[in-house]
C-alpha cells in the first residue's frame, strides 16, 4: 500500500456559492431507454483580488452532455460554483505557484462541494441521485503521469 503524507494547503476557503445551475429533465425520451450523461466540460479560472495576491476567487464550471447531443440523456445540467479563498502559506511565495495551488486546490473542493449540491438535486429526479465521477485537476503546462 502507498504511503501518503497529509500537510496542510497553503489556503483557506472563504465562502462560496452556484451562481448559475441548470438542471432540466429528458420529459421527450422514452423513460426506460434514458441514460445518466456524460461530463462534457469543466472550466475553471483563478484570480487574485488583491495586488499582494492574498485574497483569491475561483470559478468552476461543470455541463453535462444536452440533449441535442445525447437525446437518451435523462437530464442536462450546467452547474457553475464561485469561491473566495485566501493565501495562508508563505509570503514570499511567486505569483505562478499561488496561482497553480489556488487553481488546482480551489477548483478541487468547488467540485467536491458541487458533486453533493449535484447529488442533491438529482435525487429529486425520478432518477438515481447522480455522483460527479472523480477527476485530478493538473496545470495544463505539466506533463501528464502514466503508470508504466
Amino acid at each position: 500500500m502507498q504511503q501518503l503524507e497529509a500537510v496542510q494547503a497553503p489556503l483557506k476557503l472563504g465562502t462560496y456559492f452556484f451562481p448559475k445551475t441548470i438542471f432540466e429533465s429528458n420529459t421527450k425520451g422514452k423513460f426506460e431507454e434514458l441514460k445518466v450523461p456524460e461530463v462534457k466540460s469543466v472550466y475553471t479560472n483563478a484570480s487574485p483580488k488583491d495586488e499582494d495576491a492574498f485574497q483569491w476567487t475561483v470559478l468552476l464550471a461543470i455541463e453535462s452532455e444536452d440533449f441535442e447531443n445525447n437525446p437518451n440523456a435523462c437530464f442536462h445540467f450546467d452547474i457553475h460554483a464561485f469561491g473566495t479563498f485566501e493565501w495562508t502559506g508563505s509570503e514570499e511565495a511567486d505569483l505562478d505557484y499561488r496561482k497553480k495551488v489556488m487553481a488546482v486546490s480551489g477548483a478541487s473542493i468547488l467540485y467536491s462541494a458541487t458533486r453533493d449540491y449535484l447529488g442533491i438535486i438529482s435525487a429529486q429526479s425520478p432518477f438515481a441521485r447522480y455522483t460527479l465521477p472523480a477527476i485530478q485537476f493538473r496545470p495544463i503546462d505539466e506533463p501528464e503521469e502514466r503508470p508504466e
